[in-house]
């Protein structure tokens, strides 16, 4: 991490440096950082959406889906206003899996919650069968 720190002195207008910065910071869980890295990046000028791309990442590993899913969506639109409709395709098909990864986590963590809480799960439960009719 040090190391890069000397290196953005030396190629401040590198975006790829700051690519690299903000993945080394997402490794160390600087969140904060990396994003800032990553955001520079996108200051700078990437074509690809490459600091879109590593955010969306970062997003997901802080467990932030909607910033995930919109950071996509973005990335699309601006690969569709370039005409790159393939790599479009690819970012809403990565939207969709964000999604459906945030669904998983929350049923997920309604689930533990019950499980933790009977008396909970009994009273959540009769209100869910009210809700459908079970």
């Amino acid at each position: 991490y040090n190391l890069f720190t000397e290196v953005i002195k030396i190629f401040p207008d590198d975006w790829r440096m700051y690519i690299h910065g903000g993945d080394i910071a997402k490794e160390l869980k600087k969140y904060d950082e990396a994003l800032e890295y990553y955001n520079k990046a996108g200051e700078i000028g990437t074509y690809f959406c490459d600091e879109m791309d590593c955010k969306v990442g970062l997003y997901e590993e802080m467990g932030e889906y909607e910033k995930a899913y919109n950071e996509c969506m973005k990335m699309a639109d601006i690969y569709r206003s370039r005409g790159y409709d393939v790599e479009a395709d690819i970012a809403e098909i990565r939207a969709q899996e964000v999604k459906n990864k945030s669904k998983n986590c929350n049923l997920a963590g309604i689930m533990l919650f019950l499980a933790e809480e009977p008396k909970v799960r009994a009273t959540t439960s009769a209100s869910a069968s009210t809700l459908f009719n079970t």
